[in-house]
């Protein structure tokens, strides 16, 4: 069966809303879904995502403290990258903090990753998880291991459900020492790489 589109291409991708069958250019993977999802559904797929944020925002949840989150992360993660000094090959000793770019870069590479998977598992299920663990499979495939840590392991998440809820998701950081989410001071190099969940 061809894609109806694209005659000349095989339509080997199913909508997962409607079971069209169409070509992968047409029915690329939704991020919110985590499913192909054809150009005739994809508009009301994304109308939905609109009307759950005006939801939300009737309730206290907007866009803005999303917004605020979203630049207070950028913020961190560019000051910390304009603090490394370039890496020097002539030097001998080892330092006390892993700071190399890539490492760092990876990091928040994983944690941007997450944090995604985060916020279209409360979009789907209507609330954030527990543990980083209900994420895989439905809205990751697995979960990022975290470059810092000396056992391989993934990325850490804290979700305190007392009073003034708070969610934290977080690299044990270049000291590789994890401090229970409590963030990097840029200029001793100690802390954990925090990033922030609504």
């Amino acid at each position: 069966m061809h894609c109806p589109t694209h005659p000349s291409r095989v339509a080997d991708v199913l909508c997962g809303i409607c079971g069209q069958r169409t070509c992968a250019e047409c029915a690329p993977t939704h991020p919110f879904v985590g499913d192909p999802v054809c150009p005739e559904c994809a508009p009301a797929v994304r109308r939905r995502v609109v009307e759950y944020g005006a939801k939300a925002n009737r309730s206290g949840r907007g866009a803005g403290g999303a917004l605020a989150v979203g630049v207070a992360a950028v913020i961190a993660v560019v000051g910390t990258l304009l603090l490394l000094p370039d890496s020097d090959p002539t030097v001998t000793e080892a330092p006390t903090v892993d700071d190399s770019r890539a490492r760092l870069l990876d990091a928040y590479a994983g944690l941007e990753l997450v944090a995604l998977a985060l916020e279209a598992h409360r979009v789907r299920v209507g609330d954030y998880p527990d543990e980083l663990a209900a994420l895989v499979p439905d809205d990751l495939e697995s979960l990022p291991r975290d470059p810092y840590r000396r056992d391989g392991g993934p990325l850490r998440y804290l979700r305190d459900t007392g009073p003034g809820e708070r969610r934290i998701l977080y690299s044990v950081g270049p000291d590789r020492v994890d401090q229970g989410g409590s963030a990097r001071d840029p200029l001793s190099g100690q802390g954990d790489l925090v990033y922030p969940v609504r």
